[in-house]
């Protein structure tokens, strides 16, 4: 028999739980599920150009699946260069395959949704000649896209295969320790920021990334600037010093531009790497807080130096801070950076803005903007239609919006879909929603493809109660749209209530507390087109007197792509005190304390005997 202490402390966890649990008592319930993190410990032989790594991801499941396996891409495998030496789950040893890049390691037992396990991968990288991306060559070491990354998991997992055209990366959010130890002394470029570092031991530390890149180097030599609190580097060869002078320059004032233009950078550090090269594929690649520009690239025309640098640095914004899928939709980073980068030029430099819009912009023809990277057989058409035609696109929608109007469109898009993956559908509606008075439509249909440019009409409506008694109610909807599906979501206080393809009615619980209460309807054409409807109403005590009559919703705007919004305010419905969930509550925690109370008596009575 538990003693009176212990059921004392027993009844007290009950209540604290019981508090905790309360329907939106407390926010902290509904948070989301931690970011993956991850945490690597590295030993790199710089004269072997041999990686050793202990890879331990922390996860917690954000998905509403139970999953059975996590799916990693593992670029080095494509290149030959990835041997997996060890693997556990929960301190459970595993067997993972990987087919291509795919890594997929059954996990011991499911993973229910909220629930958290620990994967622990060791492997070893025999870092090949470079590419300028991935690999050792003229004294660099650099490492893009080079460790075991947890796929997209998006109604099941990512599995998609490598290409050499384009970026075939596509990763989320993610927070990152890395402690890596050098062979001998050296130069460490890396995404995030430096922690400590003594000798040849460096402890990194990013949050909140896509991914985590380093450039290691013995001959690195260092510039910075600081700009309002961030400090941009380069790390370059000595050979090199009045081109990564150059690309310093222009590397500032472009970022201070973005910065005013698009909005605000987050982090500590932003970093350009030169890397050095064997295989001339890849002339430079964006990552967070880190760029590489392949070292021929500095050696060329100081107008390639400067337009490259200011493209790289725009995917900050794009690519870093506001994902895509950059397999199937890679116009939504790239033509955006391209546009934007140009568009610096045009305004701070426009002599030398006219011979870049020629080969980087000022191109139509009939491939859509919006293939994917599997669509290209190779790096030259892929750049013609989405980065070329993709920034002719984007120029003529400025003309269309105009300057103020289009600008405005990419700020906001740019803050909405801040640490997100975007998808087409947000950019277009941005800009429509920034120029409503502008029918962009023919312009969308001339450069893209989307089937759903085709659908235009969107109405939701929404019946109140005639006589005003919201508890328990059934609302009709009245849908009208020209889609094949339209989602609807019925929000009541801001907690889902209902949701499905083409929903006819929702149905208001019969327990709704006193107070006033907000009904909010969203209908979702999964395209350009979102209808909103707010209704707002209160409910009192039967003795209180009601005050106003039942009107009825009026929406205020309606069409395609139009977000609108019905407030009404009913009469009160009298409500049954045993139907107040708060009354619910306290009477539990009435009881609850009268018991404790009990037992602390029948405890005292116990030692006085």
């Amino acid at each position: 028999m538990p003693r009176p202490r212990q059921t004392l402390g027993l009844l007290l966890t009950i209540l604290i739980l019981a508090a905790v649990a309360v329907p939106g008592g407390d926010a902290t319930a509904a948070a989301a599920p931690p970011r993956p993190h991850y945490e690597l410990r590295l030993d790199l032989d710089l004269e072997r150009n041999v990686l050793t790594a202990v890879q331990t991801l922390d996860y917690t499941n954000p998905t509403t699946a139970t999953l059975a396996s996590l799916v990693f891409h593992v670029i080095p495998a494509y290149y030959g260069a990835f041997a997996l030496t060890g693997a556990s789950v929960d301190s459970q040893v595993v067997t993972p395959t990987l087919d291509g890049i795919v890594l997929e390691l059954s996990l011991p037992r499911s993973l229910p949704p909220g629930q958290a396990t620990q994967v622990v991968l060791r492997y070893r990288l025999s870092l090949p000649p470079s590419d300028g991306r991935f690999g050792a060559a003229n004294g660099i070491i650099a490492l893009g896209d080079w460790f075991p990354v947890l796929a997209v998991y998006q109604g099941g997992w990512d599995r998609h295969r490598y290409t050499a055209v384009g970026d075939a990366f596509f990763a989320d959010l993610a927070d990152y320790d890395v402690y890596l130890t050098t062979s001998q002394p050296a130069t460490v470029a890396a995404t995030g920021e430096v922690v400590t570092y003594k000798d040849r031991d460096w402890q990194l530390r990013a949050r909140q990334v896509r991914d985590f890149a380093l450039a290691v180097s013995a001959r690195y030599q260092v510039q910075s600037k600081d700009l309002n609190g961030t400090t941009l580097s380069i790390y370059y060869l000595p050979e090199q010093a009045p081109e990564a002078a150059e690309a310093l320059v222009i590397g500032a004032e472009v970022v201070r531009w973005y910065v005013e233009r698009i909005g605000p950078y987050p982090y500590p550090n932003l970093g350009i790497a030169v890397t050095g090269f064997r295989n001339a594929v890849h002339n430079a690649q964006e990552h967070p807080c880190l760029i590489f520009l392949r070292s021929d690239m500095l050696a060329g025309s100081r107008s390639n130096l400067r337009i490259l640098t200011a493209h790289e640095l725009a995917h900050q914004w794009f690519y870093a801070m506001v994902g895509n899928d950059q397999l199937h939709d890679p116009w939504l980073d790239e033509a955006l950076v391209t546009a934007i980068s140009l568009d610096f030029f045009r305004q701070r430099y426009p002599d030398e803005y006219a011979v870049l819009w020629q080969s980087w912009g000022d191109l139509r023809n009939n491939t859509p903007v919006n293939h994917g990277i599997y669509d290209f057989p190779n790096g030259t058409t892929y750049f013609a239609a989405v980065y070329r035609q993709g920034a002719t696109f984007l120029r003529e929608l400025s003309e269309a919006m105009g300057e103020t109007a289009y600008w405005r469109g990419l700020k906001s898009y740019f803050e909405t879909q801040r640490f997100r993956l975007a998808r087409p559908q947000d950019f277009f509606r941005a800009m429509r929603a920034a120029a409503p008075q502008v029918d962009l439509l023919p312009l969308y249909r001339r450069y893209f493809d989307y089937p759903f440019l085709q659908y235009t009409r969107l109405t939701l409506a929404v019946e109140a109660p005639a006589n005003g008694a919201w508890a328990g109610a059934r609302l009709p909807l009245r849908l009208e749209a020209d889609a094949p599906r339209v989602q609807v979501q019925a929000l009541l206080d801001d907690q889902p209530l209902a949701a499905g393809d083409r929903l006819e009615a929702i149905t208001l619980g019969a327990a709704l507390p006193a107070g006033e209460h907000t009904l909010l309807l969203i209908a979702d054409d999964d395209g350009l087109n979102r209808v909103e409807r707010r209704l707002t109403f209160t409910v009192v005590q039967p003795t209180a007197t009601p005050t106003t009559s039942p009107p009825s919703p009026s929406p205020t705007r309606g069409g395609a792509g139009g977000e609108v919004a019905s407030t009404t305010t009913p009469s009160p419905a009298p409500l049954n005190l045993l139907d107040d969930r708060w009354a619910v509550w306290r009477l539990v925690g009435a009881v609850a304390v009268v018991a404790t109370v009990s037992l602390l008596v029948a405890g005292w009575r116990l030692r006085r005997k």
